[in-house]
């Protein structure tokens, strides 16, 4: 038996830590105890299952009736990063619900939230399920959110783009607080300046595909594909100038993730002491006389102004400092997105530098504009070109020029922005990265005005709700035809007593049965009385109520009037 365990215990001790380290082709031992944890028993027991039997293969569960709003959940979706493609392992037990016939035309869904980008589209490709034992496979457990950053060095496109849908998305599929999801990101991106706020937004670390080692086909026990728009308020211009979006549930989505984002990040909100934060910038888009502005501001509003920076704070401390603040006023740029931030009732200034007027760019005043957010905006614009100072030299990505021709040179350095597609129009380049000096006496009067604006609003009672509901449908409605009238009541809906001040309206078609036409009529009691020119007559009533201007159904079935009813409340 000794001489058995001297031979034995060796091996099996060699063995074990091949498991936990891998040797690669540098020559240098890694410990890998996150990969070792993952995915120990799953190579004991998987690989068996996979080279024995038929048992693994991937399905996948679409909702949505095109690409731009599917939401696909995958089993066992894999991914190959030698070559950059999903694998669909195909058997006959696969279930595909949902997958449209031609998946190609132009793509399965979009693999971000930018709707129906060429460079943002999600498909896969198909392999026999018995083929998944020709590779070395690393297997994922939990719930992976799989999608594509579209700009995550820039902050503006991290929240709208990014963080804001995979929050819809996740509290769609009740996995927000799950403590097995996590984020898969799909790009080819480093992941960035922000990667904090990827890094921390859910209490699982994100996976960044790009990382994957190419000696492994890597898959997921459970991948979700597509984003939910919900909250994506604007488009940057691809196919028309850019613009808003309709999309009438995103501020109650943006005050949720807010609340979410500030529990989640441990940040602290309803302080009593409230400042004036300037945004600024260090290197580009300068406001040259800021000195001047926080004087103005501080005597204006009577509250210490902070003059905030990237350059010097972490985005982190800088929503911080927002959201003790009662007003934020910045030049155009993507440090504004933290206004969502930004208590009830609080004032944004957004400056335009010369030659941009306000509604070429419109992200910022559609944001404060929704109305869950209950935010004062307003724009300023630079229109004497004395105050503005272009950079000619600088870079063509900050708005140089100087690599262009000199009569292009001439006709930029002439011209104000007009509507424009994206991404690299000269001009708004130009425009936008110029530094500027602020006009004092039109930012005072502004400011002044929506300072007074905001002092002068009436708060609404806190039962008093910003948004709207819709009524039910009528009840117990009876009609009856007697000495050649119709009479027809009805009760209000049900939930109309749980409303507040509500006007009321009730909207009823008419129809004889032995006829095509109906009447409609509106009227403001729940009673209808109609002369008919005869009492032997029947007739179909509809009814439906209006309340403050939404309009409920109708009543489900028609409701028959002739003179053999019998209502007792209509005496």
């Amino acid at each position: 038996m000794n001489i058995f365990c001297q031979l034995l215990l060796p091996s099996f001790f060699a063995v074990i830590l091949v498991l936990i380290f891998k040797f690669p082709a540098d020559g240098k031992w890694n410990f890998q105890w996150r990969s070792f944890s993952l995915s120990l028993d799953f190579k004991y027991k998987y690989f068996t299952d996979i080279n024995q039997s038929s048992s693994f293969y991937t399905s996948v569960f679409c909702r949505g009736s095109n690409h731009t709003d599917r939401l696909c959940r995958f089993r066992n979706l894999c991914f190959d990063p030698k070559y950059q493609l999903f694998v669909f392992f195909q058997n006959s037990l696969s279930v595909k619900t949902g997958v449209p016939v031609d998946r190609f035309s132009p793509a399965l869904t979009d693999f971000s939230s930018v709707s129906d980008h060429n460079t943002q589209y999600f498909n896969y490709v198909e392999l026999p399920h018995f083929s998944a034992k020709e590779f070395n496979i690393t297997f994922n457990h939990g719930h992976g959110l799989m999608f594509k950053r579209f700009n995550p060095d820039n902050l503006m496109h991290v929240f709208h783009d990014d963080l804001l849908p995979i929050f819809a998305t996740l509290d769609e599929l009740s996995l927000l607080n799950n403590p097995s999801a996590y984020i898969i990101a799909a790009d080819s991106k480093p992941p960035g300046a922000y990667a904090d706020l990827y890094e921390n937004f859910l209490n699982s670390k994100p996976l960044y595909i790009h990382s994957l080692s190419k000696d492994h086909l890597h898959c997921f026990e459970n991948a979700y594909v597509g984003l939910n728009k919900a909250s994506v308020w604007y488009q940057y211009g691809f196919r028309e100038p850019q613009g808003p979006l309709q999309k009438p549930h995103a501020g109650s989505i943006i005050i949720s993730f807010r609340d979410y984002f500030i529990k989640q990040f441990s940040l602290m909100s309803h302080q009593e002491e409230k400042h004036v934060s300037l945004l600024v910038r260090k290197y580009n888009r300068k406001i040259l006389n800021a000195d001047k502005i926080v004087k103005a501001i501080s005597s204006i509003s009577g509250y210490e102004t902070h003059t905030l920076s990237l350059d010097e704070s972490s985005v982190l401390e800088v929503i911080q400092e927002i959201l003790r603040s009662h007003v934020i006023v910045a030049m155009h740029g993507s440090l504004l997105i933290l206004s969502l931030f930004l208590e009830p009732y609080s004032v944004v200034i957004e400056l335009f530098p010369f030659g941009i007027h306000p509604d070429i760019s419109t992200a910022y005043k559609t944001l404060c504009e929704f109305s869950e957010l209950k935010l004062f905006y307003r724009a300023w614009q630079n229109n004497f070109k004395s105050n503005s100072f272009p950079h000619p030299e600088y870079p063509p990505e900050w708005g140089g020029i100087l690599h262009l021709p000199s009569e292009e040179q001439k006709d930029i350095q002439s011209s104000v922005v007009m509507p424009f597609l994206c991404c690299d129009n000269p001009v708004w380049l130009y425009r936008i990265y110029q530094d500027t000096v602020v006009d004092m006496h039109s930012f005072v009067t502004l400011l002044q005005a929506v300072l007074e604006e905001r002092d002068n609003y009436v708060t609404p009672e806190k039962h008093q709700n910003t948004y709207r509901l819709y009524p039910g449908e009528v009840s117990n409605g009876c009609c009856n035809v007697s000495d050649e009238t119709l009479t027809l009541v009805w009760e209000q809906p049900w939930n109309l007593r749980f409303f507040d001040g509500v006007q009321l309206e009730y909207e009823v078609w008419l129809q004889d049965i032995e006829g095509d036409d109906v009447q409609a009529f509106l009227m403001k009691t729940n009673k209808f009385v109609f002369p008919v020119k005869s009492a032997t007559k029947t007739y179909y009533a509809w009814i439906r109520c209006h309340a403050n201007g939404l309009i409920g159904p109708f009543t489900s079935n028609p409701i028959i009037c002739n003179y053999e009813s019998n209502c007792s409340k209509t005496s």
